[in-house]
């Protein structure tokens, strides 16, 4: 990982899947929960793993610690509160990720655990997150900084939830690396379907 310590990764499973209809974070790609397959790709770097979903048993069938969500059916920006107050709570940060974390969806299928290195390497002293983007900001892969924290609060209080603006104002903006237009978000039934497709067949000819 060129010298990318392991880092806290918090996923978020806290949405509501109403385009999807279902708890999509159970939804099965290959047999496996579309949530275990970003488990799977992040683990080997990850210090400690996390999800962030409305109930804190949620998926302790699956054996992952599951956070309550500190300001439900806010979306991402609340989702990203509870990772910071977990954070200073129970003081994960350590001198080696020097307080930061990972911060991805569940849904989100294809991602490379190299690019946590490539955002790591993209850190600034005066910035709070780094991210993928400006166009667009992917806001649910990216390394968020305790720092951060009141910023998300201040714009919670002020219903001010998007993402994109949260990043505008505090992050470091890096180039999509090479790969990433085979990422995709599992948001519909027919996009697994898709997905699941177009993996099976590239697995059956490899």
């Amino acid at each position: 990982m060129s010298g990318t310590p392991s880092l806290p990764v918090y996923i978020m499973a806290g949405g509501k899947s109403s385009r999807f209809g279902s708890d999509k974070a159970r939804a099965l790609l290959h047999g496996k929960p579309l949530l275990l397959h970003v488990v799977n790709a992040l683990a080997p770097q990850a210090s400690r793993l996390f999800v962030v979903a409305e109930r804190s048993d949620a998926y302790s069938d699956l054996g992952l610690t599951t956070l309550p969500d500190l300001s439900p059916h806010l979306g991402p920006m609340g989702g990203l509160q509870t990772a910071l107050k977990h954070q200073s709570q129970t003081g994960l940060s350590s001198p080696h990720d020097e307080g930061w974390f990972l911060f991805v969806s569940c849904d989100m299928m294809g991602l490379q655990s190299a690019w946590i290195d490539t955002l790591w390497q993209g850190r600034q002293p005066n910035k709070q997150a780094v991210a993928f983007g400006p166009a667009p900001w992917d806001a649910l892969f990216a390394l968020y900084h305790t720092e951060i924290t009141t910023e998300v609060n201040q714009r919670i209080e002020r219903e001010q939830r998007a993402m994109w603006r949260l990043l505008d104002a505090t992050a470091q903006a890096l180039p999509h690396p090479q790969g990433w237009s085979e990422v995709v978000s599992i948001n519909t039934q027919d996009a697994l379907r898709s997905y699941a497709a177009r993996t099976l067949r590239t697995d059956g000819d490899s």
